[in-house]
């Protein structure tokens, strides 16, 4: 395992990105490790989409609108 690699990856491109990758983290509490916010400025400097789901709901919501939304790399797709 290398540190700071998201802990899920959909490699499915849409929306202009090559691909989704998903850090899972409990709650507000969850922060970021260094590690894990420099392997986000790599991948998304690479055009990947990078979210940080914090409950179900977030999760679920990022994989659907991911995955089913229409459109280009818009700023409304930056917010997922």
């Amino acid at each position: 395992m290398i540190a700071g690699v998201a802990d899920l990856t959909l490699s499915v491109a849409r929306h202009g990105y090559h691909g989704l990758f998903i850090e899972l983290k409990n709650g507000k509490a969850g922060t970021q490790s260094e590690a894990q916010k420099r392997w986000q400025d790599k991948v998304e400097a690479q055009g990947y989409r990078y979210a940080i789901c914090r409950t179900f709901d977030d999760f679920h919501d990022t994989i659907e609108q991911y995955l089913n939304d229409n459109g280009n790399k818009t700023e409304e797709a930056d917010q997922l």
